[in-house]
């Protein structure tokens, strides 16, 4: 890989429902960073979609496979097909903390595919977790596809049961 190019960054200092990265405009791959993630409701999930023309897709569309990396429990498998949205943790077994007691949450996307009207948009996925105090130590890895051919302009992170209340999210092109 190339360069990093910094196409959009926003940074969560209120409750918001939404964050939006939008500006994926070429056939290059993209990487989306969120550090320092927080959520108004413990055990609660984000979900990440793409974004057609400035509107979420949230079609029963998605792919998404992964493994579950637990320091204080046995690793997981999850797949899931035809879902509405794809969650962090992708397995969808493992919500996310709210920031107590130093609690936090971080990913690091790799976006496919986007600008193209004629193949599916995927993206490669790492998020981990640090809870209880950070006795607990959570990480994913996994992958997710929306499968409609069609062109995307960005990726939603939205709370599913909950709100984003921090973080900082950065989309760049890799050139």
């Amino acid at each position: 890989m190339g360069q990093l190019v910094q196409v959009a960054t926003t940074t969560v200092s209120s409750a918001v429902s939404d964050v939006q990265m939008l500006g994926i405009d070429t056939d290059d791959v993209y990487m989306l960073t969120g550090t320092n993630i927080t959520i108004a409701t413990n055990t609660a999930y984000l979900q990440t979609r793409v974004i057609k023309a400035g509107t979420t897709q949230s079609a029963n569309s998605y792919k998404v496979a992964s493994i579950n990396m637990r320091a204080n429990t046995s690793f997981q498998n999850y797949s899931n097909s035809g879902t509405p949205r794809t969650e962090m943790y992708w397995s969808g077994a493992q919500p996310i903390s709210n920031d107590v007691s130093g609690e936090t949450n971080a990913c690091l996307m790799y976006l496919y595919n986007f600008n193209s009207s004629s193949e599916y948009s995927y993206v490669i996925a790492n998020d981990l977790t640090i809870e209880s105090g950070a006795t607990a130590l959570n990480g994913n890895n996994g992958v997710f596809a929306y499968a409609v051919a069609e062109a995307h302009n960005g990726i939603s992170i939205s709370g599913y049961a909950t709100t984003i209340t921090g973080g900082t999210f950065c989309l760049y092109k890799v050139v």
